[in-house]
């Protein structure tokens, strides 16, 4: 049995990146089960040092759920006549390459927020297609990574995260005042946490901390609600499914999260730590009632990918393992559709959705020398557009 060493107390995706070489080594001389073999080792160049069309479509293909695979087909094979995929168009680059990005629409207006020191904010117009920088965080004040992120009216705050440990801090950037301030420390540190906003309150859900969460991982199924109004936060019902790196959207006045990553450290071989610890549950968060309910889950187990809410559905753009793929979930039918790859394989990356458009920018993605490398591309996706009609666009 394979254990990762936590040195440090490092994220999960730092320890399993800094030695690819004794993981290929501790693989090579063990037994696999019949869906093992070269798909670990290829799972793993696809996680961490590239991927290919070929292990893409493999990787998908065995980390199908099976409670949706013949829905997920069917609908995809009547896609082509009955259904617009819809279509991608490139936009301005953003200004510098990253990822691990976040993204929140004020004004109608999109807000990159990045976590290389010193932090910074840039502000998209997508009338003009023009990035302009906002802000950078004073280091001083500011160093953590791995934090959470939602807006209200003109402020963004900045929710855990990580520094020496994770971390339990609230900051605030009013774009207003253009100042940083503090706030109340949230109950329950944490890094990569979800964040929804309902109501005018902020909903932190999941995330990172081994120190709360004993022989089982580092991921939390922790809710809290903070106010801010009062500048005070409520605990409420548990998430059913403990997870980090998941997707977040809001679709009246209910929480949706999806997909993401258990954080367990414990495994045999790869492909058991992919089975086991990347997710496909989709959850809803009732605050009237405050409960939780499962839903439909993805067709694919995934974790780091964006997420945006256009017209009331979900939409899921790229992640480990599939870095191309779009989702889209449908609450009213339970449906779930497959739709047009995003052009740019990416992870890590930042997503919103501005006027029935989703905007996918920044992250991860594969190189032809098989790496990953941070990205500063941002591409646009349009439900209603179809690819005859991009001379118009």
């Amino acid at each position: 049995m394979i254990v990762i060493n936590k040195r440090n107390n490092a994220p999960l995706e730092n320890i399993v990146k800094s030695q690819p070489d004794n993981f290929l080594s501790k693989f090579g001389k063990r037994r696999h089960r019949h869906y093992t073999g070269v798909l670990t080792l290829t799972l793993l160049a696809l996680l961490y040092f590239g991927v290919n069309t070929c292990a893409a479509e493999a990787i998908s293909q065995t980390f199908l759920n099976p409670k949706n695979k013949e829905n997920i087909e069917q609908v995809t094979a009547q896609t082509e006549k009955e259904v617009n995929l819809g279509t991608w168009v490139r936009k301005a680059d953003i200004p510098y390459a990253e990822d691990q990005l976040h993204g929140v629409v004020i004004n109608d207006k999109l807000y990159s927020i990045g976590h290389l020191l010193p932090i910074g904010i840039e502000r998209y117009d997508p009338e003009i297609d023009k990035w302009s920088k906002v802000a950078d965080l004073p280091i001083e004040e500011y160093c953590r990574s791995g934090f959470g992120v939602g807006a209200i009216d003109s402020k963004i705050y900045f929710v855990g995260g990580y520094d020496t440990g994770p971390a339990p801090a609230l900051e605030v950037y009013d774009l207003n005042t253009r100042k940083l301030l503090k706030l109340a420390d949230m109950p329950t540190p944490r890094s990569h946490p979800g964040v929804g906003v309902i109501d005018g309150k902020l909903y932190v859900v999941g995330g990172q901390n081994r120190f709360l969460v004993k022989n089982s991982g580092d991921a939390l199924p922790t809710l809290e609600m903070y106010d801010p109004k009062t500048n005070t936060w409520s605990k409420l019902a548990d998430m059913p499914t403990r997870r980090a790196y998941m997707g977040i959207g809001v679709i009246e006045g209910k929480l949706y999260v999806a997909g993401g990553l258990r954080c367990d450290l414990i495994f045999r071989d790869l492909a058991e730590f992919a089975e086991h610890n990347f997710l496909s549950a989709l959850e809803v968060y009732d605050p009237k009632i405050n409960k939780w309910s499962k839903l439909s889950d993805m067709p694919t187990k995934k974790f780091s990918f964006g997420t945006g809410v256009i017209d009331k559905k979900l939409y899921f753009v790229g992640g480990f393992p599939d870095m191309s793929a779009l989702e889209m979930y449908d609450p009213k039918t339970s449906k779930w559709l497959k739709l047009a790859d995003m052009p740019t394989p990416r992870a890590d990356l930042g997503a919103c959705a501005i006027d029935n458009l989703l905007y996918a920018f920044g992250g991860n993605s594969p190189t032809p020398q098989k790496k990953l490398e941070r990205s500063s591309i941002l591409e646009v996706y349009d439900p209603n557009l179809k690819k005859n009609d991009l001379q118009d666009y």
